[in-house]
């Protein structure tokens, strides 16, 4: 048994109602959380967001390219299958974003359980195999110290 079909065939109550809500509001708890962070981050902020484009860009690119089937199944935890591609994930690459962002501060510890729920949670509902979500963090942090760079030489 793989790793995708191992953590997806879990059925824990607790799990699903954790998953569906990241699901749902990961892209609104991160950029909130933001604002308790204001002070520490004005400098890098520019950097995040150009990532965030980058992934947005990347992501659709990728999926087209691609076109990898989702692993949805009778396991899944999600009301229906999401109707794009699988490969990469989307989620995981801003999470690991963010991670990438908060390196060096204290939130730092935030961001990476943040990160690690988020991945977990995406091959738990069934939505993604572990390659997609590792591609996504790796596109995640690769996007962001990319854009540092572009904004450090610039």
């Amino acid at each position: 048994m793989d790793v995708t079909s191992f953590v997806a065939g879990q059925n824990s109550g607790f799990l699903t109602v954790i998953s569906v809500f990241i699901d749902q509001y990961l892209y609104l708890i991160l950029p909130i959380s933001l604002i308790f962070f204001k002070r520490k981050i004005d400098g890098k902020l520019m950097s995040l967001v150009i990532s965030l484009l980058i992934i947005l860009a990347s992501s659709f690119f990728l999926k087209g390219l691609f076109q990898t089937s989702r692993p949805c199944d009778a396991n899944l935890k999600l009301q229906s299958c999401p109707t794009d591609y699988s490969f990469p994930s989307g989620h995981a690459a801003v999470a690991f974003a963010f991670l990438s962002f908060s390196l060096g501060s204290w939130f730092f510890v935030f961001y990476y359980l943040i990160a690690i729920a988020v991945s977990i949670s995406r091959i738990y509902l069934g939505v993604h195999f572990l390659n997609d979500v590792v591609a996504g963090a790796v596109m995640g942090v690769i996007s962001y110290f990319v854009s540092q760079k572009v904004i450090t030489n610039a």
